[in-house]
Parts: C-alpha cells; structure tokens; sequence
C-alpha cells in the first residue's frame, strides 16, 4: 500500500524488537475505564472474559502481569497461538473455542479495523472503540461504535439486560 522499501518480516522484527524493549521499562498503558468495565463483567454471572491481540504473547503477559489483570481473564489468545492474525479470524474462532462458546455467543470490543474485521468474520458482534491512531479506520462491520469504554458497558448493559 505504502510501497516502502522494505520487507514485511524486517518491519515485523522492528516492531517486536521496539515492543520488548519497551515492555522492559514498562508495559503498555490500559484504555481509561479498563479496569472499571473488567470489573463489571466479572461481577455479571455467566460472563467470561479474555483477551484477543495481534500482540505477541510476551507482550501481553507482560502488560496483563504489570496491571494485575491476569484473574480477569478465562483465556488469552495472542498473535503467537495462531497460524494468521488480524484481520483472519483465527484468534477469535480459538477464543470462542477455548471458552467452550459458539462466535454467535460472544462479543467484542475493537479498537481498530482489523481487529473488527477479525471479529466479525469469526461470526463475533463487535464493537468499536476508535483510538487517536485508528480514528481514521473504517469501522462499518461493527455493531455500534461508542467513544469509549463505559459507553461501550453501557450498550451492552442495556442491549443484553445485564444486572446493575
């Protein structure tokens, strides 16, 4: 798209290798209202929640170990449990599978147009949530796009009648 003069592996390898040296200092930050939402659905019976990134495993574990959010989540699936990530669907046909649910039984919540395309192509409502990065994306395949995370609690509180 951009015709850069470099291989995709190259700019993959950057990537991960800026991604690890950061995750050395820090890790990365969480979206304002994470911690509030997560415990929300944990609160709700019946609702399991995970995690599904194009991140790498290292990087997620690293970020979900410096929050303490490890106990939030019944899986996590990253970049390096599958064969193709975002925008195929594989990362959530095994999120699904791993909690023991049909796609058509889950919903997520996406910050970016391959992350929404993964979802719905895996037969998983999703919604939207642009960032400053993304905020150019095209998000049309989602259910609903809200501008952040309570909105997005909420949408789903009334759409699903959960408790309070």
């Amino acid at each position: 798209r951009f015709q850069l003069a470099v291989a995709v592996d190259d700019l993959v390898a950057k990537k991960l290798a800026i991604a690890h040296d950061y995750l050395k200092q820090a890790a990365f930050p969480l979206m304002q209202g994470a911690r509030a939402i997560l415990d929300y659905f944990q609160q709700q019976p019946l609702i399991q929640q995970a995690i599904v990134t194009g991140a790498g495993a290292q990087i997620v574990q690293a970020t979900v170990r410096s929050h303490s959010l490890a106990g939030y989540f019944a899986t996590i699936v990253s970049y390096d449990d599958v064969e193709r990530s975002k925008p195929a669907p594989d990362c959530y046909l095994l999120a699904a599978e791993r909690l023991k649910l049909e796609p058509s039984e889950c919903i997520a919540i996406e910050d970016t147009e391959h992350g929404v395309a993964a979802a719905v192509a895996a037969g998983i409502a999703c919604i939207a949530i642009p960032n400053a990065q993304s905020l150019r994306h095209d998000f049309s395949k989602a259910i609903v796009v809200v501008p952040n995370l309570k909105a997005a609690q909420t949408w789903i509180s009334q759409q699903y009648q959960l408790e309070g």
